[in-house]
């Protein structure tokens, strides 16, 4: 796994590109998604069923949806996903699909310092990210939640046309939070004049 903060060998940092981000996040998507899977196991066996169905022989009669648990279960995974998300960014500058990646986040102003936000900046972007969106498709039914789930997916789908048409790489989530999110490259050495040898720069290979 590449380590952001001590990248082996002469190395530059430069915008991490839409694709690799988009990877990270997927990487973190599924790793959250099973520890929620977890989570919601483990208040169902503390607090019993958030849906009982209710039949009469082979017939389902009714279906009674707890909302009050529904609301506990739905904030719990949003403290799961705050935790992961902007914990990773305060802490190591970087979630753990963008570690395996090498792409780090850092504040804007700052961007060649160490990596990692604040928490302020880092609820922000994890605002940004659409979890607004999510909180109220989980407390919805129907066709609203089906509603919100497409606003959710149409979201993301704006925030990667705004890392990807910017020649700066930084997506409406980054501007919001003031963040930039980094890789290191590899560096080459170039000469400055034809008469030199000894005048040299590191020029990063995007």
């Amino acid at each position: 796994m590449s380590d952001p903060r001590n990248p082996p060998g002469p190395r530059c940092l430069v915008a991490a590109d839409a694709p690799g981000r988009a990877a990270g996040f997927a990487i973190d998507a599924v790793l959250l998604t099973i520890v929620s899977l977890v989570a919601l196991t483990a208040l169902s066996l503390a607090h019993g069923p958030v849906v009982e169905v209710r039949r009469t022989g082979d017939v389902i009669g009714t279906v009674r949806v707890d909302q009050g648990l529904l609301v506990l279960d739905t904030l719990a995974i949003c403290a799961l996903s705050a935790l992961y998300f902007a914990g990773s960014w305060v802490r190591w500058g970087a979630t753990i699909g963008q570690r395996g990646l090498g792409i780090s986040l850092r504040p804007a102003d700052s961007a060649d310092g160490p990596p990692g936000l604040r928490w302020g900046p880092a609820i922000v972007r994890w605002l940004a990210l659409g979890a607004p969106i999510w909180v109220a498709a989980g407390l919805a039914d129907g066709n609203t939640r089906w509603g919100l789930w497409s606003a959710g997916v149409l979201w993301y789908a704006v925030l990667g046309v705004s890392v990807s048409a910017g020649s700066s790489l930084t997506g409406i989530h980054d501007r919001l939070a003031g963040a930039v999110a980094v890789r290191w490259a590899e560096s080459i050495r170039t000469s400055l004049s034809p008469h030199s040898d000894d005048e040299l720069e590191e020029v990063a290979l995007r």
